[in-house]
């Protein structure tokens, strides 16, 4: 399998994880409880909510698992009435990941 390389911005690896956040919250669900069912430590799944860990796909497959999301819907681009991103910030910084299949991280 070829290994492809993704170009991911930091702003966009942010949203992700905000929206996380909100789906884990509206869904009453503490950092607890989601780091136990995902068999890691509070201190981690908190890392990984915030950006400061990776977010691989597999654990982004079993986020949205336990909450009940698609994926697709967590890494669509926000949109305007125009189908613009409302999100560009014209910062050129991009965090590169590596996938291989399920197994890179965001």
């Amino acid at each position: 399998m070829d290994q492809k390389t993704v170009s991911v911005s930091y702003h966009h690896i942010l949203r992700v994880t905000e929206k996380l956040r909100s789906l884990r919250r509206k869904q009453e669900y503490s950092q607890e409880y989601m780091a136990i069912m995902l068999n890691i430590s509070q201190n981690a799944y908190s890392r990984l909510e915030n950006g400061k860990t990776p977010l691989t796909i597999n654990r982004l497959f079993e986020i949205c698992a336990l909450l009940k999301v698609d994926p697709g819907e967590l890494l669509q681009a926000d949109t305007d009435a125009l189908g613009e991103d409302k999100t560009k910030t014209g910062n050129p910084a991009f965090v590169h990941a590596s996938l291989s299949g399920r197994n890179g991280a965001l």
